[in-house]
């Protein structure tokens, strides 16, 4: 590379020999010392390449694999989001499955009211019958909700 005056600079271009014996010597500089660590920082350098190697020792170890996370640790933030919103959904569910029922049992009471509903005692029976099982469900997505608030609120 040449200067202003078009002529190289020697300490770009080496002899043929210091580059072959080894380190080249630059003119005008100083001389150079390693820089200076402090004792914690110096051991741990020196204990790095021992955790590196016993990494690399265990049988199947992969560094690009992803880290999995220890058994009996707590879930991280967006693992126990996830899990509220499936439970707040799945509340959201039974509450419009709990409101169509207990309409189905106020419709079925509503034909109980009407006069001459127990003429025909068959019909009479049937939706009787309907009205319990009807309530019996209700009972159990009842049963399902409060389980549900209870896991939401324990969650935060």
């Amino acid at each position: 590379m040449p200067t202003r005056d078009r002529r190289p600079l020697p300490h770009l271009k080496p002899p043929k020999e210091e580059a072959v014996a080894g380190p080249v010597a630059r003119p005008n500089a100083a001389p150079s010392s390693p820089p200076r660590r402090s004792a914690g920082a110096a051991s741990r350098l020196r204990n790095a390449p021992a955790a590196a190697k016993s990494l690399e020792e265990q049988p199947g170890y992969d560094p690009l694999a992803p880290r999995l996370r220890p058994a009996g640790a707590p879930p991280d933030r967006q693992v126990r989001e996830r899990e509220n919103r499936r439970l707040r959904a799945r509340i959201v569910e039974v509450e419009r499955r709990i409101g169509e029922k207990e309409q189905e049992v106020k419709d079925i009471e509503h034909l109980m009211a009407t006069p001459g509903f127990y003429d025909d005692r068959a019909s009479a029976d049937r939706a009787v019958a309907d009205r319990q099982r009807l309530l019996a469900e209700v009972s159990e997505l009842m049963a399902e909700w409060e389980s549900l608030q209870s896991a939401v609120e324990v969650r935060g």
